[in-house]
């Protein structure tokens, strides 16, 4: 679960789901390219509405996993996700978007004092630092 933590908070060039040969499989899937029984997400009332842009899909499939299903990559069922390009949402904004899911996501399924007062403090200073190293490259 560690990593499902950091992973989201790197760099996005460095950011991305392991790539399998086989179906295999996984503790969640991006909702990029996501196929799941349409009566089967209803039951799980579909996307959390607070996660705004991301999370969302990690979420969902945690639900997906303690409903006792589970989650497969399958690779020749392949797809392209355009980076970034989904969103008019300036880079910086997306990053905030993004660090507050994340937060949102740590209280929704590990409410304690960790999520609620270390995690924003950890994410702030994460974002900035996001923030001018950004600013720096350009």
């Amino acid at each position: 679960m560690l990593e499902a933590g950091i992973k989201p908070m790197l760099p996005a060039e460095s950011y991305t789901l392991d790539d399998y040969s086989e179906t295999t499989e996984v503790p969640a899937a991006s909702a990029t390219c996501l196929m799941i029984e349409k009566e089967f997400f209803r039951s799980l009332n579909g996307f959390d509405e607070r996660f705004f842009l991301f999370m969302e899909d990690t979420d969902l499939c945690l639900r997906v996993r303690q409903a006792g299903r589970k989650i497969y990559f399958v690779p020749e069922a392949g797809a392209v996700h355009r980076w970034g390009t989904g969103s008019s949402v300036s880079v910086i904004k997306r990053s905030w978007l993004h660090h507050r899911s994340v937060w949102k996501y740590f209280l929704k399924h590990y409410p304690n004092g960790f999520s609620l007062f270390l995690l924003p403090v950890f994410l702030f200073v994460n974002f900035i630092l996001r923030a001018i190293i950004g600013l720096i490259r350009k």
